[in-house]
């Protein structure tokens, strides 16, 4: 909405156009998707963690359902490849 050129000369005249210029740019698309990855790893890590070593009655159902289909679909199917 800023990048419009009516609130950007509202606002400011050197914003006219400028979002579309960083976005033009391979530089700034790196650092967005580097620093979306940056910022999710410690949640992805924390939510791991928790699931390992402190995990919710709803997480050993649901671990206890996966493992026992594994293992069903590895024994009717002839073992391990």
């Amino acid at each position: 909405m800023l990048n419009t050129n009516g609130a950007a000369f509202r606002i400011q005249p050197e914003l006219a156009g400028l979002v579309y210029d960083i976005w033009s740019h391979g530089k700034s698309w790196v650092i967005i998707l580097l620093g979306s990855v940056i910022t999710l790893i410690p949640d992805f890590v924390y939510e791991m963690v928790k699931a390992t070593y402190f995990p919710t009655p709803t997480d050993k159902v649901v671990w206890h359902l996966r493992n026992k289909k594994r293992h069903r679909k590895l024994y009717t199917e002839g073992g391990f490849d």
